[in-house]
């Protein structure tokens, strides 16, 4: 165990030097030393963040980007709908114009 005040949805860093979880709608970062020994240091409040609740898969709702410096999160922006999604089909022919 590494935190006494609990965490969910754990995901490590590429580097393996930090851990990322939930503490609520916290997300914490955990500095993480693997030597000599593995140790972890004190939790870190990052930013407070709603991911969606009751998703079907929590373990989805949001990941760490390889660098460890962005969040992709799964939020409710309060609509049942999505916007209409427009896609452009042969689009490099509209370059040549």
């Amino acid at each position: 165990m590494i935190s006494n005040g609990g965490g969910t949805e754990p995901r490590w860093s590429r580097d393996g030097r930090e851990l990322f979880c939930f503490s609520g709608q916290t997300l914490m970062a955990l500095p993480i030393r693997l030597q000599p020994t593995f140790s972890s240091g004190a939790p870190t409040a990052l930013f407070d963040a709603p991911v969606l609740a009751n998703y079907p898969n929590d373990g989805h709702r949001w990941q760490v980007s390889p660098d460890a410096r962005r969040f992709l999160m799964l939020t409710d922006v309060g609509q049942n709908q999505a916007p209409p999604l427009d896609g452009v089909v042969n689009w490099p022919a509209l370059l040549k114009r």
